[in-house]
């Protein structure tokens, strides 16, 4: 009777140590796929944090373009307004020094 306690006693450490290593790698088996999913999800959003890098930089580089173009479009008209003012001018310079001539004769 007691040689079959101490058999039970240790079929149910044997069995309580299987349990604990079943246990053990199921532990070790949810860790090592935690570890993977948040790999892929760390991953996953530097990816995306590139992609909306990268729109920013270009949405900056259209709005810098446009603002840059518009200037152009400015300047220009104020290099044509110039350019017509000194036409008038030049025009009005030349009926100036041709009476001045004029009156000196």
């Amino acid at each position: 009777m007691e040689g079959n306690i101490f058999l039970e006693i240790k079929e149910f450490e044997k069995r309580a140590d299987e349990a604990v290593e079943k246990a053990n790698k199921e532990k070790e088996g949810i860790l090592q796929g935690a570890r993977l999913k948040a790999s892929r999800l760390i991953r996953e959003a530097e990816e995306q944090a590139e992609r909306e890098k990268g729109k920013k930089v270009a949405s900056f580089a259209d709005k810098l373009k446009q603002a840059n173009e518009a200037k152009i479009a400015e300047e220009r008209l104020r290099v044509g307004q110039m350019k017509k003012n000194a036409s008038k001018k030049m025009g009005e310079a030349v009926e100036f020094v041709l009476k001045k001539f004029e009156e000196m004769m």
